[in-house]
């Protein structure tokens, strides 16, 4: 379970669903040329949520789940690591995970994870 809310900034799609993956956030002061405008990287933060699991995938150097908000319908990752601190600090119920989430990153990917239950 995470304990605290990381320092780093989440990266964002155009329709506020979380990356798993979006490169190097860019400088405080980036050239506009060399800013992705499909990215938008916004504060760590936490959120009280319900999210549904939809599936488990594989990317290069991790694997994880894909979830649903079951309240706004924003689609978030998050680490299979991260399933044993759900399992133990969450309410389940039939693929449903609630409880408080926070953001997470681990080497260049991010994900979300269980603050508190």
């Amino acid at each position: 379970m995470t304990k605290k809310i990381g320092t780093y900034r989440i990266p964002f799609d155009t329709s506020d669903n979380q990356l798993h993956y979006a490169g190097r956030e860019p400088p405080a002061n980036p050239d506009p040329d060399d800013v992705d405008k499909d990215v938008t990287w916004k504060k760590n933060c936490q959120f009280h949520d319900t999210l549904k699991v939809e599936g488990m995938y594989s990317g290069q150097t991790a694997k994880y789940l894909r979830v649903v908000s079951t309240t706004t319908g924003h689609h978030y990752t998050m680490f299979v690591r991260d399933v044993i601190d759900v399992l133990l600090h969450a309410t389940v119920d039939k693929g449903e995970m609630t409880a408080t989430w926070t953001f997470t990153k681990r080497g260049a990917n991010f994900g979300v994870a269980v603050l508190e239950a």
